[in-house]
């Protein structure tokens, strides 16, 4: 099972929410929460965002599994770097999600 699936699962069964339900909180299809949670898909940062609002949890909770150095970077980094992103357009938080998974491939190749 993927870390991604992991996480999805885990985040689901706690809230006790069906790919249906968090689908319709969210305002995408069941289906294509599936293919997110299989790794089939990628999220959009503006649909993370609506997973973690409509979850009522983190964004560092879903992401600690992911990221390498987040035992060694102080709190405040997340902090200050969701100060800035917050206060972008839509459109650009779309494209630094797009370098985001741009560094991410890169790293994992």
């Amino acid at each position: 099972m993927s870390k991604e699936k992991q996480i999805s699962t885990d985040s689901f069964s706690m809230k006790k929410l069906t790919s249906e339900q968090l689908g319709e909180l969210c305002d995408v299809n069941a289906g294509y929460i599936r293919q997110i949670e299989s790794g089939r898909r990628l999220s959009s940062f503006t649909l993370f965002i609506n997973f973690c609002n409509a979850l009522n949890i983190s964004s560092d909770y879903l992401l600690e599994q992911e990221l390498n150095f987040a035992k060694v970077v102080d709190d405040d980094i997340y902090s200050i770097a969701y100060e800035k992103v917050r206060k972008l357009p839509p459109d650009q938080i779309e494209m630094l999600n797009c370098i985001i998974d741009a560094v991410i491939k890169k790293n994992g190749d």
